[in-house]
């Protein structure tokens, strides 16, 4: 029984700092804003504060715009997770949590780990990112940008007292040029 509690003991004693040190490493490795973060705030966040939806005017798919922020100040304050609202927001600390329960799942504490290593790493990212595309703007509802139908001519009536369904899209330089429409075909007895 002894030699039980004597190798618990010392278990304890060996594991436990590996441990910790296992969990300090994770916050010293460098987060990938694109590879690891951005799709955490895409998963969760983008529903409301994307490209289609800026709920409070914030907007959380680019890191200029989450340190612009909304109504409420800057989401992410670099190097001070205790000062972020981003971080409150996705613990619940001040007795609200984003999303909320009616709009999605909360973040698993690796994803909190991970976002609150990147603020304190200073919330950085490429300076090439670009924002999430608008849905919306997928051209389909838009008018087509080609050419527009021809307006008629009024001057075009001047030709033969008449204009008739071709002559009056002629452009002024060939209706003005004293051209004039073929006489109608005529029916063959």
């Amino acid at each position: 029984m002894r030699m039980m509690s004597l190798l618990s003991i010392s278990w304890v004693v060996l594991a436990v700092p590996s441990l910790l040190a296992a969990g300090e490493s994770r916050d010293k490795r460098a987060v990938d804003y694109a590879g690891e973060v951005k799709p955490i705030l895409s998963k969760h966040c983008y529903a409301c504060h994307g490209a289609v939806k800026q709920k409070a005017k914030l907007r959380l798919d680019t890191v200029a715009s989450i340190h612009r922020g909304g109504d409420s100040g800057p989401a992410v304050v670099p190097g001070k997770r205790d000062e972020s609202l981003i971080v409150d927001a996705v613990t619940g600390q001040d007795g609200w949590r984003m999303p909320p329960e009616s709009e999605g799942s909360p973040l698993s504490s690796a994803e909190i780990a991970t976002l609150t290593a990147w603020i304190d790493q200073g919330a950085k990212a490429s300076a090439d990112e670009q924002p999430q595309p608008d849905p919306r703007a997928h051209g389909l509802s838009e008018p087509p940008g080609g050419p527009k139908s021809p307006r008629p001519i009024r001057s075009a009536r001047r030709l033969r007292g008449s204009a008739t369904r071709s002559t009056r899209f002629w452009p002024p330089s060939i209706a003005g040029a004293g051209l004039r429409p073929a006489p109608p075909p005529t029916r063959r007895p």
